[in-house]
């Protein structure tokens, strides 16, 4: 099962060939992109990281398609966390998250600006004089929509997340839960890939009982379903997101949400950390934790609800169409399909 951005292009393909478009995708991590067209419209998910898909831009009308916060500032937040664990621990860890910032004619010379985050991620671009925006939803898991949601531990969490394990806070949750033995942490992440992370937090991972070093899962496994049917809650204190994918697929499995502001979900959708601190943390998985069972159903199926509704496949195909209808109002796009 791969990352959720696979099913969004078939979907972003199919929506875009019902406006007439023959479609080409190029993947953004290729080395090269060889383009031998001239194009009537481009989707860029990193405007200037390519600069052989310029040329092809040449009259061309212009999307720039982000799935996350501003890079300059993901690139700093990371830092900042980084050096706060230096602080912590003595050690300086490599930066993992590092992406290229954008410049502000690949972001201000587009037509419109395709955004999958909320108004909070989307302040990290007020830098930019932004072209119309419009806001995508990430999309929910419906494979997990049934795994049980009946015997879930308040005391077991989660913690779901991709590589950068300071970038995403895995470095404050083990301290956080290697101080509270009561509480049982599963790490389902790439922490395997990171082996100067492993060595500064060998104690906490593979030494501390209530903490289960799991690694990385195949969601549609079935050590996923027992873990996920265990656990009450997610974690994940990152410092830059949007809409985060992990706090999603959690949420699709029933689990509830113990998030950072920058995972880019709303007030009602989820449990937020006033901070990202260790001594926050600590003080919110305990209160996590003295929930009542009935609470816990109930907030489960909330979290799954919010998945499979607002987060549907369906809501990303209408919020796509709406960006075309936004482009042909502005005469972008209508006069192109006749050529």
């Amino acid at each position: 099962m791969h990352h959720q951005n696979a099913g969004q292009v078939r979907s972003l393909v199919s929506v875009i060939a019902e406006f007439g478009f023959n479609v080409d995708v190029a993947d953004v991590l290729a080395h090269t992109i060889r383009l031998r067209k001239q194009y009537d419209l481009v989707i860029d998910v990193h405007p200037g990281l390519h600069p052989e898909i310029s040329s092809a831009c040449v009259g061309a009308q212009r999307v720039a398609y982000l799935t996350g916060s501003n890079h300059e500032f993901s690139n700093a937040v990371e830092e900042q966390r980084l050096r706060e664990l230096y602080e912590r621990r003595g050690v300086m860890l490599k930066q993992r998250r590092w992406v290229k910032p954008f410049a502000a004619e690949d972001i201000e010379t587009q037509d419109a600006f395709w955004f999958i985050g909320n108004e909070y991620n989307l302040k990290s671009f007020d830098s930019f004089r932004l072209p119309p925006v419009i806001h995508l939803k990430n999309t929910g898991r419906p494979e997990l929509y049934g795994i049980s949601l009946t015997r879930r531990d308040t005391k077991s969490f989660m913690y779901l997340a991709g590589g950068g394990s300071v970038h995403k806070g895995l470095d404050r949750v083990l301290e956080a839960f290697s101080a509270r033995p009561d509480l049982k942490l599963y790490v389902c992440s790439h922490f395997s890939h990171e082996q100067d992370f492993c060595k500064v937090y060998s104690r906490e991972l593979f030494e501390t009982p209530n903490i289960l070093p799991i690694g990385f899962l195949k969601l549609n496994g079935e050590r996923f379903k027992q873990i996920a049917e265990t656990c009450a809650y997610s974690i994940l204190p990152s410092c830059s997101e949007a809409n985060s994918a992990a706090v999603l697929t959690a949420m699709s499995a029933g689990m509830i949400p113990l998030i950072s502001r920058e995972c880019g979900f709303e007030e009602d959708e989820a449990i937020f950390l006033s901070d990202c601190s260790v001594e926050t943390i600590k003080e919110q998985i305990a209160q996590c934790a003295s929930q009542p069972q009935h609470w816990i159903n109930e907030r489960a199926m909330h979290s799954r609800d919010v998945a499979r509704t607002l987060y549907s496949e369906d809501r990303y195909r209408d919020a796509v169409r709406l960006g075309f209808q936004a482009l042909e109002r502005r005469s972008l796009v209508s006069g192109m399909n006749s050529r």
